[in-house]
């Protein structure tokens, strides 16, 4: 059996109850406010079909709240406390001593470095390390060994450097952060010479000389480069690097391993 409704009278009084109710607690107000833990929320009341009232309370819109705000355009939203880089480098290296080297004086390397910076310090620390290789050979301009013809000289290098030094990033917290920094390196290289030719008459034999030469050295180096921050932790970028103060007495002479290198790098961190 269907129940009646309710005369509207009922209803309206109900409506006015609530009202009074509302008023008396503190749940009328839609604005925020710090004495009532009720302020954000606004009543409500709906009178139902078969004459009952619903009733309730939901989330009012606070017009004085602030409204989020985004980081302005061009700059990038990293707000960590410390800037933490590491770089994998392929590059070009040249020694500077072209006419010590030849023919050798040009090659590839690859290397990794490392640096941490807080974002309040003037600078911070980096360190690294690469591997430079490579191998050649010339013809002789003249006799260089007596009773030989055909002098060839064939030189085989390995060198694998250490370093340590302090750096400093510009623009922090920007996707775009050039650098520079200096250090000191150490360097153990593994140089072989070989020296091949064909013998003078009477002699029938082919000359063949082989030498090995391992040293350490240590050196100066400097360096600048530029990041660009691709993601949160994906970066890509360029580095030139110039090393000096080495020494390099062997069988080739005195000379040394200074150089310069120009890299592309892929970076992680941020």
């Amino acid at each position: 059996m269907k129940r009646p409704s309710p005369p509207p009278a009922t209803v309206e009084a109900r409506l006015a109850a609530l009202a009074l109710l509302s008023a008396l607690t503190g749940c009328a107000a839609p604005v925020a406010s710090s004495a009532s833990p009720r302020s954000h929320l606004a009543p409500w009341a709906e009178a139902g079909p078969l004459g009952g009232v619903a009733y309730g309370a939901s989330p009012a819109i606070n017009p004085t709240a602030p409204l989020p705000v985004s980081a302005p355009q061009g700059e990038s939203s990293w707000r960590r406390p410390a800037l933490g880089t590491t770089h994998i480098l392929v590059g070009a290296q040249r020694y500077e001593d072209t006419d010590f080297w030849d023919p050798i004086e040009n090659g590839w390397f690859v290397g990794l470095d490392s640096s941490y910076e807080n974002v309040d310090d003037w600078f911070g620390v980096e360190w690294g390390g690469a591997l430079r290789f490579d191998d050649g050979d010339r013809a002789s301009d003249g006799p260089q060994t007596p009773g030989v013809l055909d002098y060839r000289l064939d030189s085989d290098i390995e060198a694998y450097e250490a370093s340590i030094g302090v750096r400093r990033t510009f623009f922090r917290r920007s996707s775009f952060r050039p650098y520079v920094g200096l250090g000191a390196s150490a360097i153990y290289y593994e140089l072989e010479r070989t020296e091949t030719g064909a013998p003078v008459p009477p002699a029938t034999e082919d000359y063949r000389d082989k030498k090995e030469h391992k040293r350490v050295t240590f050196g100066l180096y400097a360096h600048l480069g530029i990041e660009w921050q691709l993601s949160e932790y994906i970066m890509l970028g360029v580095d030139a690097r110039a090393l000096r103060g080495t020494d390099l007495p062997n069988m080739m002479g005195n000379g040394d391993l200074d150089c310069e290198r120009v890299s592309l790098f892929f970076g992680f961190g941020g």
